[in-house]
């Protein structure tokens, strides 16, 4: 019974890879959006897609007023997923806590996901971005370690940035920018 529960377990993270793999290589090959969309209309889709795990954890999610700005939608909400799901994911003692907020640079906007989590030491900060990258054994936490890849590459496709500024124990602020409508 225990071989057969590896062998479930090995097929299910396959699976998982694939899907993950399938995700990054969309994220690369798509046009560059260009069309208006709401940021909050995104994060609500995200936050509908994550209620389940944000219940169950007594996750508190508070966000600014969101703007507009051009691009996908679809991509824009894997972003906020991806970004709130990690949040959720590496968290300390305490209750995640997650804000998302915006402002204005110029012609374009930087919006940010903040937590409360573990933190990732500096010397991670763009190795995390990289297809793969994990900073923890599967054991502590699970995944493929692409999410971030694929946030960045969605971001970039927008014509944006995606970066991270965090301290280790304190919590993450990850950031990127999108072209304002």
């Amino acid at each position: 019974m225990v071989l057969l529960d590896r062998i479930v377990q090995g097929a299910n993270r396959m699976q998982e890879l694939v899907a993950d793999l399938l995700d990054y290589a969309r994220a690369g090959t798509q046009q560059t959006p260009s069309d208006v969309i709401g940021c909050e209309e995104a994060l609500e889709s995200a936050l509908a897609d994550l209620e389940a795990a944000i219940s169950e954890g007594g996750v508190v999610v508070t966000h600014d007023e969101l703007p507009l700005v051009r691009g996908d939608r679809v991509g824009l909400t894997e972003v906020f997923e991806n970004l709130i799901g990690n949040a959720m994911k590496f968290h300390g003692p305490d209750v995640p806590v997650i804000h998302i907020g915006a402002e204005r640079r110029g012609p374009d906007w930087c919006l940010w996901v903040r937590d409360n989590g573990i933190g990732i030491g500096s010397r991670f900060a763009e190795r995390i971005f990289e297809p793969f990258r994990r900073l923890h054994t599967r054991a502590e936490y699970s995944g493929t370690g692409i999410g971030l890849a694929i946030c960045r590459k969605i971001v970039e496709r927008h014509g944006g940035r995606i970066w991270v500024e965090s301290e280790p124990e304190k919590g993450s602020t990850f950031f990127f920018t999108l072209p304002a409508a």
